[in-house]
């Protein structure tokens, strides 16, 4: 399994991987399948150039034999000097259990940490036991901040931090 940085010209594939996540866990993320869907290209090649730039934002794919099995994104805040952010992190079904959660995290770290980050963030639903249960293993603690889902406000979102 290989982790690589998303790269420019790869708009089309990664947001087919992005929607593929949305329909698979509709309550893991702020946005949702029917919003992302209707998003223009030229949202998903910005991040993709933006990616390969890998300045103030980047996203990692994991990739074997040609199939995108998961994905994880980061960005700097522009608020809070020395906090970076974890967002996306979805690992397709048939590749969960083989550690490839735990590289996209540490590849985003390794990302925030050359960025000067001093703690990444992210945050998880209170559906997402499996997820809170990885993220606590990889060292994130909650913050105690929580705030009702975007997508979804009957859904809890808890912030969780790590230090770098």
């Amino acid at each position: 399994m290989e982790i690589r940085r998303l790269r420019a010209g790869e708009a089309a594939r990664f947001r087919e991987l992005r929607l593929r996540a949305l329909q698979d866990s509709p309550d893991a993320f702020a946005s949702s399948y029917e919003h992302e869907a209707e998003l223009p290209e030229a949202h998903w090649e910005r991040l993709a150039e933006a990616s390969e730039r890998a300045l103030t934002e980047i996203v990692f794919v994991g990739e074997e034999d040609d199939a995108w099995l998961g994905m994880a994104g980061g960005y700097l805040h522009e608020q809070e000097p020395g906090a970076a952010g974890l967002w996306g992190m979805w690992v397709a079904p048939e590749a969960r259990r083989r550690m490839l959660a735990s590289h996209l995290a540490d590849a985003v770290a390794a990302w925030a940490r050359a960025r000067k980050a001093l703690t990444l963030e992210l945050s998880v639903t209170d559906r997402s036991e499996a997820a809170a249960a990885l993220y606590e293993r990889l060292g994130f603690v909650p913050t105690g901040k929580t705030e009702p889902l975007a997508s979804n406000p009957e859904i809890l979102e808890r912030s969780l931090s790590r230090l770098l």
